[in-house]
């Protein structure tokens, strides 16, 4: 999707669905796959099977993949994006599984187990272990772009949410470091996210927050006022991501009273364009013909075109 096509306004959220046959009634994270435009995978929390279980838009079920050579401590969020180095490199399509929860803050360290996508019913895992640089922080939301660039949002009950940033991983013999980027206010604790190219959306039980660029996505993208979606019907939401066709697809947790199946819905955009970003349009308007104001425009023009080409300091 290129920045025409960037959701500038969404519409009231979907009514909540229940695809019964999908086991995740614990749902803590959900992405839409690469490689089969209309399927989505999701999974279940901390205790639960290795596996991810993929459904489509009409909550039908359609089968599950054990991930071999994982554990599920704590999964809470699931990324689709191009693979790291160390499992496929970026030719290749991968899920990130975020093993990131942590609700004693005495994990010493955790993982995202790194799947290459494909149909197979067992799927290898590539363990990443990442550390933070201030210690332990229990966290649900995983942000990974197309540029394999990795961030954890915390899970705070105060809903001040605290963006580590860990790049690129190597997963390597020594974990990689999430070091911190960024902190918001949000209404709520965080409970999942995902990210594009020009748009990042961190949801709490009850809004999606949305930050969109005439760029990619980073540090300074924080600063700005977010949109905001309301998601308040969820009974207890955690996992988002986009479709292929640009709405957006959330769940949750705990959706019925005997926990079987998967609830979810769809909340579709109702209004397309370009992004704007920290002040300025994609589209630069016409410069005056004044003289002096053409020396301060045309001034202003040099630091608003560098934003919207991606460039940063």
């Amino acid at each position: 999707m290129g920045l025409s096509d960037t959701c500038l306004v969404w519409s009231d959220a979907g009514q909540l669905m229940l695809a019964p046959e999908v086991p995740a009634a614990e749902s803590s994270g959900v992405a839409a796959s690469a490689l089969e435009p209309g399927l989505y995978f999701t999974h279940n929390d901390a205790g639960n099977a290795a596996s991810l279980y993929l459904f489509d838009q009409d909550g039908t079920y359609r089968y599950a993949q054990v991930v071999t050579g994982a554990t599920n401590t704590d999964w809470e969020d699931l990324a689709a994006a191009p693979c790291p180095d160390a499992a496929g490199g970026e030719e290749n399509a991968c899920l990130y599984i975020g093993d990131i929860g942590d609700n004693l803050d005495d994990r010493a360290s955790i993982t995202l187990w790194v799947v290459p996508e494909s149909t197979d019913m067992l799927v290898d895992a590539t363990a990443c272990t990442l550390v933070y640089e201030d210690g332990p922080r229990d966290a649900e939301t995983l942000l990974v772009g197309p540029d394999r660039t990795v961030r954890v949002v915390t899970k705070e009950a105060d809903g001040e949410a605290k963006v580590y940033l860990a790049g690129s991983l190597t997963c390597g013999d020594e974990p990689d470091l999430l070091r911190l980027e960024a902190e918001l206010t949000l209404d709520g604790p965080a409970t999942g996210g995902t990210m594009s190219e020009y748009t990042a959306i961190i949801r709490t039980h009850t809004t999606a927050y949305i930050w969109q660029e005439c760029g990619a996505i980073d540090a300074t993208t924080w600063i700005s006022a977010p949109d905001t979606t309301d998601l308040a019907s969820d009974p207890k939401g955690e996992g988002v991501t986009l479709t292929a066709e640009g709405a957006m697809l959330t769940t949750s947790e705990d959706g019925t009273d005997d926990g079987a199946g998967l609830l979810f819905r769809v909340t579709e955009c109702t209004e397309r364009g370009e992004p704007k970003c920290s002040g300025c349009s994609c589209t630069t308007p016409p410069i005056p013909e004044f003289p002096t104001a053409l020396a301060l425009v045309a001034a202003g023009f040099l630091v608003r075109g560098r934003r919207a080409s991606g460039a940063t300091n």
